[in-house]
C-alpha cells in the first residue's frame, strides 16, 4: 500500500541526486521497519535488501515508469496534451 501510494504520478516527477536520496533513505527507514532492525543493529542494506529478495531500489523503479510513460506518450495521438506537451508543438 504504501508503494502504491509513493508511486502515484510518479512518472511525472524531476529526479535530482537529492530527490533521490531521499527516496533511498525512506525506502531503508520502510525495509528495516519490515525487518524489524533500527540502525543501532548495524545492518548494512545490502544485507537488508538480500533477506527481502529486494534487486531494484526505489529510484531505478521510478525510472523504469518513467520510461514506460514516456512511451505510453510518444505513441498517442498527436492531437493530445501529453503528447504536446512533451513534443512542444501540435504537430509532429
Amino acid at each position: 500500500m504504501v508503494l502504491s501510494i509513493l508511486y502515484y504520478n510518479s512518472e511525472t516527477w524531476t529526479l535530482t541526486e537529492e530527490t533521490n536520496r531521499q527516496l533511498r533513505v525512506f525506502e531503508m527507514g520502510c525495509l528495516m521497519r519490515i525487518m524489524d532492525v533500527t540502525r543501532r543493529d548495524h545492518i548494512k542494506n545490502v544485507d537488508i535488501r538480500a533477506n527481502l529478495d529486494i534487486t531494484e531500489d526505489i529510484v531505478e523503479r521510478i525510472q523504469a515508469r518513467r520510461l514506460r510513460y514516456f512511451g505510453h506518450v510518444v505513441r498517442m495521438d498527436q492531437h493530445r496534451l501529453p503528447n504536446i506537451v512533451l513534443c512542444g508543438m501540435s504537430g509532429r
